[in-house]
């Protein structure tokens, strides 16, 4: 996955979060229909990977009851607002988002115990002003207030008098704004999923699942309310993601193909690697006319793996035939 991680370095952390619904298993069950029903299969992948690479807030009037009625053009193809993520694939990034969290929060902790142990914590979060030195550390109501206070490390003191420690914090954000003085966290350096999970009553403009349905640029114009001047821009950078997660996926399979420890009942022990995994084949043909690095199933390749490459490769197929058709 390193491949695919690299190639969207600049789309981080969605990249990572791409990753995530993976290893997870999410986009597998998404893609597990794309023979069954190939359309939907599609269209649900393009709706996950909106969320990732496609987010464009609308403005919040469009979170109103009965606004998209009142703001939709007259017989417009566009539904305008992106459906929220499926509550398998938003678990799957919010315990990712957990995971990130309590590095980063383990991190911040050994630094301040090891590093700001000794250095006073008196620079107030907000407004950043730094409080005298206090002279009457020994009286008696000093003690009593250090003896009952929460031990805080990495949260700053002034943040603790609320009941706030360095456990209770739920997002990255959080972490990164209460942050001890001495300490110096910046919430855009850690790959946090705070504003994809989090949408504070916003709603997502679905201009890229709206296209890849009926292909209309005007329709991205007037209802979807995307400039002129960069919807060639966006619907390119969507089709550069979907070019990507296909390499990465090739690479991947590439890897599974010529390892001998993935041998499938298929393998016959005697594969040339020179090919790399194309020589074994179980004949699953990937799609009439559709030009790829594996245009048949490697031996050693699950029915899971196949499903996503086969359901990636289809999508950027149709997307990239939509979006070349702006170009006459």
């Amino acid at each position: 996955m390193f491949p695919l991680v690299a190639h969207l370095y600049h789309t981080e952390p969605s990249n990572l979060a791409l990753v995530a619904l993976l290893q997870g298993g999410v986009l597998h069950r998404i893609c597990a229909s794309i023979d069954l029903n190939p359309i939907d299969t599609k269209r649900n992948l393009v709706a996950v990977l909106s969320h990732l690479f496609a987010r464009r807030l609308l403005p919040r009037l469009y979170s109103g009851e009965g606004a998209l009625q009142r703001l939709r053009p007259p017989k417009s193809p566009s539904r305008i607002i992106l459906p929220s993520l499926s509550s398998d694939a938003y678990r799957t990034l919010s315990e990712h988002n957990n995971l990130i969290l309590e590095t980063f929060r383990g991190y911040a902790r050994s630094y301040a115990t090891q590093y700001l142990s000794e250095s006073p914590d008196n620079v107030l979060p907000l407004s950043k002003e730094t409080l005298a030195h206090s002279t009457g550390r020994d009286a008696p109501f000093i003690l009593t207030l250090r003896r009952k206070a929460v031990k805080v490390d990495a949260t700053s003191s002034f943040v603790a008098n609320s009941g706030v420690t360095d456990s209770s914090l739920t997002t990255v954000t959080d972490l990164a704004r209460t942050a001890r003085s001495g300490l110096h966290l910046d919430k855009n350096a850690i790959p946090g999923l705070d504003d994809l999970l989090a949408l504070d009553g916003r709603v997502v403009n679905g201009y890229i699942l709206d296209y890849f349905t009926h292909g209309q640029i005007q329709a991205l114009i007037e209802a979807n309310r995307v400039r002129r001047s960069d919807v060639w821009f966006a619907l390119q950078d969507f089709s550069i993601a979907l070019a990507t997660l296909q390499t990465g996926l090739e690479h991947y399979m590439k890897a599974a193909a010529a390892d001998p420890n993935l041998d499938s009942e298929s393998s016959d022990g005697d594969d040339d690697q020179e090919d790399e995994g194309r020589d074994e084949i179980e004949g699953e043909i990937l799609e009439p006319g559709t030009t790829s690095t594996f245009p048949v199933k490697p031996a050693r390749i699950t029915d899971g793996d196949w499903k996503v490459y086969r359901a990636v490769v289809l999508t950027k197929r149709e997307f990239d035939e939509k979006f070349r058709a702006m170009w006459a």
